[in-house]
């Protein structure tokens, strides 16, 4: 994204795709707003993305929690 506002950091427009595809589950939604909606893609990739994320290590901290304990 920042390639079209830095016309000299056009090559960093490759990290977008493996965005996408780190956020998979989320991403979908993105894909098919992608066609429309350009904008709102990249906001619902950001939002949700990054609650996806943060929803993740939660969960990966209560797994470690458990079994921390046993």
């Amino acid at each position: 994204m920042i390639g079209l506002i830095f016309p000299r950091l056009h090559f960093l427009g490759i990290i977008w795709g493996f965005i996408m595809l780190f956020d998979l589950p989320t991403s979908i939604v993105a894909y098919a707003l992608a066609f429309h909606y350009s904008f709102l893609a990249g906001v619902w990739i950001f939002v949700v993305g990054t609650l996806w994320w943060y929803l993740l290590s939660r969960g990966a901290g209560f797994v470690f929690d458990v079994f921390k304990h046993l």
